[in-house]
């Protein structure tokens, strides 16, 4: 089953500063696929057209962006700290239900093994940004680098797409997720609010159709949505138990 993207469970000690904003252009919601959302939201006039005459490409994160995730923003949300765990994202306006508020193609993608040869070609700061992130270790023996992709990226057929600013949406439950989100043939992650939702308010995806002790056992993350029951102390130690036999 392929793994769908899951926020970061960082502890993001590092202080980061987002670059300056920079203008926006509003694009009619609910027109054709290349104008619902804008390929990002802050993207700059001027660079609407690279001066090669090629339009940037739907779902394209500037590099400045991408360096510094943990305090992205665009005109919909914001990345902060979470009392769910590590970063999440805020609405920073009230949303609509059916508003698109993301689109996003992935930072990299890489397998158990070309991880760490693509960590070493890529932007120094979209590396470090992708070492800060929080890796869920599945086996004892799991070398970090791996972990965190395996954490933060969404797997099919033994790759990892990884997406950034995509992997700061905090679980719900579906009952309780506020956004869904969907994975299209060219890869792009599209998010579209599924409820109104006032600003302040946390955004939610559902990682999958998961039972908590699942998502423990995948994420190491007790889940307290309010949309399902949560585990007792005895499953967490069982959990836990089965994992030291398996290692």
């Amino acid at each position: 089953m392929s793994a769908p993207v899951t926020p970061t469970k960082s502890g993001d000690e590092t202080e980061v500063t987002l670059p300056s904003p920079v203008s926006t252009i509003d694009w009619e919601v609910g027109a054709s696929d290349k104008t619902k959302v804008k390929p990002h939201h802050f993207i700059k006039e001027q660079d609407i057209n690279r001066g090669d005459g090629k339009a940037l490409e739907y779902g394209h994160i500037p590099l400045e962006y991408l360096r510094t995730p943990e305090t992205y923003r665009n005109q919909y949300f914001c990345v902060k700290k979470s009392k769910l765990g590590g970063n999440g994202a805020f609405a920073t306006t009230d949303l609509k239900c059916g508003q698109q508020i993301h689109a996003e193609l992935p930072t990299l993608t890489a397998g158990r093994r070309s991880i760490y040869d693509i960590l070493e070609e890529i932007d120094p700061g979209v590396r470090d940004a992708f070492l800060r992130m929080h890796g869920h270790k599945r086996y004892h023996a799991q070398e970090r680098r791996h972990a965190i992709l395996m954490t933060n990226g969404f797997s099919e057929k033994r790759r990892f797409d990884l997406y950034l600013i995509a992997a700061r949406f905090n679980h719900a439950c579906i009952p309780v997720a506020n956004v869904s989100w969907i994975r299209r043939a060219d890869r792009v992650m599209e998010f579209t609010v599924q409820e109104d939702v006032p600003a302040g308010t946390e955004l939610t995806i559902a990682y999958g159709d998961l039972t908590p002790k699942q998502l423990y056992n995948m994420w190491g993350f007790l889940c307290t949505c309010g949309g399902c029951v949560p585990l007792t102390t005895e499953d967490i130690e069982s959990v836990d138990e089965a994992k030291r036999g398996a290692w």
